[in-house]
């Protein structure tokens, strides 16, 4: 009998989930970020909703840190954000 594997392992692909821009955050994010920082963290915050802290008694509202560009972490952007999850 042959010990390997005779089937492909199928790929796991998180779920992506849609992220809506307010007017308000395109016009703070085009001020801090080139185009491809802020799609890099739409990217990520659509790959990971649960991120950053919630804020206590603001009703599931997040925050999360994001660098920019030779900035760090520090020099970065603080974006507050609620997510809707449906079941």
């Amino acid at each position: 009998m042959n010990s390997r594997c005779d089937y492909t392992a199928l790929p796991y692909n998180p779920p992506l989930y849609t992220v809506i821009e307010t007017e308000v955050f395109q016009w703070y994010a085009t001020d801090i970020w080139r185009d491809g920082e802020r799609e890099a963290f739409i990217v990520w915050l659509a790959t990971n909703p649960l991120s950053g802290d919630v804020i206590p008694g603001s009703g599931g509202l997040r925050k999360v840190r994001w660098s920019r560009a030779g900035m760090g972490k520090r020099g970065g952007a603080r974006v507050i954000y609620y997510n809707v999850l449906d079941d």
